[in-house]
């Protein structure tokens, strides 16, 4: 005999040589005598092994991991991962973040971690001579082969402005590649000199710094994004650049050669504001016209009586004292000044609602055209602003809550 059929706890059983080799498989009936043993053990160890190495065809639920794996897996519904891992990220590495909930994505150089759908990172190159350091804010200013040159920005110039990228992800020394934050966190930066929970805006006195100081002109302004914490080693900037604009770049704005005293004039023809040159000899060629008419004036002042002149009131042209009593006084009627009986003056005060127009006087008023209405200090227009009838003040527009009213009138 010089075979012995092998059980190894599964269909169907093998067949092994004495001398060691592997025979066809046999059905689990087959019987084989045998002679010799010799070599068997070394086989069923090498079965074992190779056993060993195997995941058996068709559905695995016992699967814990995966190593060695050269060829591609296809046909895969989905992959559930662990959301409990304390696996550390590392590049090319994929797996769960619990506390930003999401997966980790290890980029290239171990250096950078992406969180998937949370932010945007660019791989760019730094040419530039010097090293430049994570969370530095940087603009675009070419490329080199597939790769985006960058600069550090600043907020100084158009050129150094106009064009902020994002912020350094990682240090990115001469000659060497890394990875930029255009959207999203940018973690583990020094952010003391940030305020938490502000806007960060490009620095116009340090290239590639971030300040919460918001620049003012002839400074750029450009948005890098919020500070989301302080810290001096653990800080962190969620990252939304915005670039300012200049005036000659609005839509409806076309600037051609600015010079010195030129102003905005709205072309209706072109639909655009455009910048013209103030013409100053027709502005003086105003003035002179103006200071002539006031020469004139002035001379027919000349010619009229002193104003110290003194003259009796019923000498007056539109003063009509017809009936005139002790203690009336006179009062315009749209054509001339007559004596009407004596009148007292009045003033009330009220706190008004919210959208409240109408008030009621406490005593009627009786020259509504000499009365006198004032909003938080600001005097009103009779007719404009106010009505006044008998003892009702309305107002034509709704005030706010303790608006301070005050009404000055007279009564007979």
């Amino acid at each position: 005999m010089d075979q012995i059929k092998v059980k190894i706890n599964q269909e169907p059983d093998i067949k092994v040589h004495i001398d060691g080799t592997r025979g066809d498989t046999l059905g689990s009936d087959t019987q084989w005598p045998i002679a010799n043993i010799i070599g068997l053990q070394t086989e069923l160890d090498n079965i074992n092994t190779e056993l060993d190495t195997k995941a058996e065809k068709g559905d695995n639920s016992d699967i814990t991991s995966l190593s060695g794996i050269t060829g591609g897996i296809s046909t895969v519904d989905y992959i559930d991962f662990n959301t409990q891992t304390l696996s550390i990220p590392q590049e090319a590495r994929v797996n769960w973040n619990d506390t930003d909930g999401t997966l980790n994505i290890g980029l290239k150089g171990g250096n950078v971690t992406l969180q998937v759908g949370q932010e945007t990172v660019v791989m760019c190159q730094n040419n530039t001579g010097v090293n430049f350091i994570e969370g530095q804010a940087v603009y675009i200013y070419g490329s080199t082969g597939n790769s985006l040159n960058i600069h550090l920005a600043q907020a100084n110039t158009e050129s150094t402005s106009s064009k902020t990228f994002g912020v350094l992800t990682e240090n990115i020394n001469h000659n060497n590649k890394g990875f930029i934050t255009t959207s999203g966190l940018v973690r583990n930066i020094n952010t003391l000199h940030l305020t938490e929970g502000a806007a960060v805006w490009l620095s116009p006195t340090v290239a590639g710094g971030l300040t919460s100081v918001k620049p003012t002109a002839p400074n750029h302004l450009v948005l890098i994004g919020w500070c989301v914490r302080q810290h001096e080693t653990v800080g962190s900037i969620f990252i939304h650049v915005q670039n300012g604009y200049e005036l000659e770049e609005l839509h409806d704005v076309l600037i051609t050669n600015p010079q010195t005293n030129d102003v905005l004039s709205y072309n209706s023809t072109t639909g655009l504001w455009e910048n013209k040159q103030i013409d100053i000899s027709s502005i003086q060629n105003e003035l002179d016209a103006i200071n002539n008419e006031i020469s004139d004036i002035n001379l027919a002042l000349d010619n009229k009586a002193d104003i110290n002149h003194n003259h009796a009131l019923s000498t007056l042209t539109d003063v009509d004292f017809t009936g005139l009593q002790p203690g009336q006084t006179i009062q315009w009627n749209g054509t001339s000044w007559i004596p009407v009986n004596d009148m007292s003056m009045h003033q009330q005060v009220f706190k008004s609602i919210d959208e409240q127009t109408n008030f009621t006087l406490t005593i009627a008023a009786a020259l509504v055209n000499m009365s006198i209405v004032t909003v938080n200090g600001v005097q009103q227009i009779i007719g404009t602003d106010y009505t006044v009838s008998g003892t009702n003040l309305v107002f034509t527009y709704g005030l706010e809550l303790d608006d301070d009213v005050i009404i000055t009138y007279f009564n007979k």
